[in-house]
């Protein structure tokens, strides 16, 4: 499950 740790991410920072 890599994508929940990418959506944490994005959560937190989002890349504009």
């Amino acid at each position: 499950q890599s994508i929940s740790d990418y959506r944490l991410l994005e959560s937190r920072e989002p890349p504009n």
